[in-house]
Formats: structure tokens, sequence, C-alpha cells
């Protein structure tokens, strides 16, 4: 049994139980949904780690029945993946895998882990449960979660998900529904999982050029560098006050820009940071993704700006544009 060293040096050692498969605890529809192209390129797994203070009762036993009541009503994530006769990924909702569920423990108190925002990778790969089989694309469940039982009461629920499933809003959607329940409420959203809004006509009808693919030489042969260099894995924490100074930074000269949001402020950051580090030349161009759009005023529901992992959105309702 591997033994890692929290931050306050203490061994985190983590005994988990066989994982059991936690099941929508209703019957739930069938079929099979749509996966955008943006999906099909994000069929990888990424975690979530959330931590709870002593409270006094089973937390997770009390999660788990949670769980299996938020999977009513996002089902999706209950199934599995498949491959269509075009040799695309769909989601599979009649092979029911639910979410593989692990229950663990371990001696040491929750606050030994340190800053929950800053977990070192050893550690953090110690909280969340990897499936075995999580490189099979059709083998392993969409989700799995495991709960840690701390010596001090607390408890850490580790989240490992497929990202073509979900991501940003929907995850968001998904672990506030759950919260609701556990909670003893209803879940505020009604939610659609309808995917039509995101095929291509048939055939595809290109009315315009997309800059996204238009092919970009490798001037700075950066094929190469991700091929020899190793990747390490870091977690940087920015407070208001190193907001504050960047912002500050950022907008000194006043041509540029006067203002910006937290979010344009980091994605900037990152950006030139990654510049540096692959040594791009100056006049070096590159394909990115949309950092933002602007919502789509004919739908009144928020996060209509996100193109892939579309699962779990609000409902949407269509207002006919003046």
């Amino acid at each position: 049994m591997e033994a890692f060293r929290t931050a306050a040096n203490k061994a985190l050692i983590v005994e988990r139980s066989v994982p059991v498969a936690i099941l929508p605890e209703q019957e739930t529809p069938g079929g099979s949904l749509f996966l955008s192209n943006f999906d099909q390129v994000t069929a990888f797994f990424m975690s979530l780690v959330y931590s709870f203070d002593r409270n006094g009762i089973d937390m997770a036993d009390f999660i788990k029945k949670a769980l299996s009541k938020v999977l009513v009503h996002h089902y999706p994530v209950a199934g599995s993946l498949a491959t269509n006769s075009q040799g695309k990924l769909t989601v599979d909702c009649d092979k029911k895998l639910g979410v593989a569920f692990v229950e663990a423990s371990a001696k040491c108190n929750v606050k030994d882990l340190g800053d929950i925002r800053l977990l070192d990778a050893n550690v953090s790969q110690k909280l969340v449960y990897r499936d075995p089989t999580e490189n099979m694309l059709e083998v392993p469940p969409l989700i799995t979660a495991q709960a840690i039982s701390f010596g001090c009461g607390g408890l850490t629920v580790g989240i490992s998900l497929n990202h073509c499933t979900l991501d940003g809003t929907p995850v968001v959607n998904l672990m506030n529904s759950w919260a609701e329940i556990a909670r003893g409420k209803p879940i505020s959203l009604v939610l659609c999982h309808e995917r039509t809004i995101l095929k291509s006509r048939v055939p595809p009808q290109a009315t315009c050029t997309c800059e996204g693919f238009v092919p970009v030489s490798d001037v700075s042969n950066l094929t190469a560098l991700f091929e020899e260099e190793q990747i390490v894995l870091k977690t940087f924490y920015f407070d208001s006050a190193k907001l504050a100074n960047l912002k500050k930074m950022a907008t000194a000269d006043g041509q540029v820009m006067s203002s910006c949001s937290n979010f344009v402020l980091i994605a900037a950051l990152v950006w030139q940071a990654r510049s540096m580090a692959l040594r791009m030349k100056s006049h070096q161009m590159s394909n990115t993704d949309t950092f933002s759009c602007p919502r789509t005023p004919a739908f009144s529901a928020q996060g209509l700006h996100v193109v892939g992992s579309y699962f779990n959105f609000p409902k949407l309702t269509w207002v006919c544009p003046m």
C-alpha cells in the first residue's frame, strides 16, 4: 500500500473498499445520445476533490443515497460510451454502468492535507478513484466517486469524470443538483438532454471559413517539444490580492484595456506563459479555442455559449426574437 506525505508531513494511507455501481433510483430513458465533434476528441478523465468538516452523520452513506436520486435526472452519466455505425462516439443509455462508488478511510485528519486547492499530485491521486479500465473507451463508467472518511470525522469526495460528457457548467449543474438532493431539497434545474442543436446538416453545409480549421505552420517545432520535454503537473492559486496586482499590471498603460474579468486575466497570463515556455516566435500564428462568446439571446438559459459537453443543461425555452 502506497503512503504519500501530506502538507503536514503525515503519511496518507487510504484503505479502499471494493467499488460498487450506484444506479438511478428509478427507471430512466434508454437510447443513444449524440456527442458533438468537439466532444469526440475529449474522451479522457479529469478529477475534482471536495472536502467536508465533521457533522456527526454517516456522510458517505448519505451522499451515496443522494447520488442514486440525482442520477434519475442526470441519467446520461450513468450510461456508457459506444461507437455508432459511422465510427462516432455516442452515449449508450441502455447500457447502464452507473457511477463506480468507493468508500474508503484514512487515519489522518482532513486538515493535514493542507489547502485542498493546492494538493500535491501524489496526494490528490489517492483522493480520487481511477477505474483501471478508463483507457478502454467503451468499458469504464463515465463517473467514479470516492468518499474517504478521515480520523477527525471529516470527509473528502473525489470525482473522476469523462470530459466528453461533462465539463464546465454541466459539471457544476450535476454537483449542485447532488448537493440539493443531499440537503433534502428538489433540484432547481429542469434539465434538457436534447442533442439535436449540436448536429450538423446532412450533408454538412459550410457557409463561412472557420479559422480554427485553417492549417498553420509549426514554426517553432512545437511537436518535437511536446515529445522531448517532460510534462510536470503544478497547481497555482490566485487570491484576491494577486488578481488585483495582475489587473493593475495588465491595465497600467490604459491603451490595450481599462478593465478585464478574472477569467480573461488568467487566460491571458497562461497564454503568455505557454508562448514563452514553447519559445514561440513573435510572428507565429496559432489555433486556439474561443475563450468566450456572447450567449445567443434567443434562448432564455444561462450557459448556452458552451458548445461541447452539453449534457444536463437547463431546459431551453425558445423566445421569438424581435
